[in-house]
């Protein structure tokens, strides 16, 4: 289900006062998608947060339930694919922290994957495994 242009537009400059989203950036588009929490043996920790991918010419920023997961393109080490419940819906980002150095792990489950992880990779310069 795709956001619609209002939506989209709400969520930008609900980005932008927060300050995830730099003046000098660009929101390029922003999709429904969930956060998932996994812990040791890949078993869930807790429900899927929903919210909203959204995808600038720097980052990709996670938002929903007060929280924001904000990933600098640049910051990308590793994407791939995974399942998310049997869905074949999961994107794996592992990227360097800005805070510490470490190498940080996230999921996420989007509709249309592809289309997604194609930007990503664009952006990142970082292939798909």
């Amino acid at each position: 289900m795709a956001l619609s242009n209002k939506k989209k537009e709400n969520l930008k400059e609900s980005l932008k006062k927060s300050g995830a989203i730099a003046p000098a950036d660009t929101m390029i588009d922003a999709a429904y998608a969930n956060y998932i929490q996994f812990g040791i043996g890949g078993v869930l920790l807790q429900r899927p947060k929903p919210g909203f991918a959204c995808f600038t010419e720097e980052k990709f920023i996670w938002t929903g339930a007060g929280d924001d997961i904000i990933i600098p393109y640049s910051q990308i080490r590793e994407l791939g694919k995974c399942l998310i419940m049997l869905m074949p819906m999961g994107i794996k980002i592992t990227y360097q922290s800005e805070s510490n150095g470490k190498l940080v792990k996230k999921k996420f489950s989007i509709w249309s994957r592809q289309k997604w992880l194609a930007l990503i990779e664009e952006k990142s310069k970082v292939t798909c495994s």
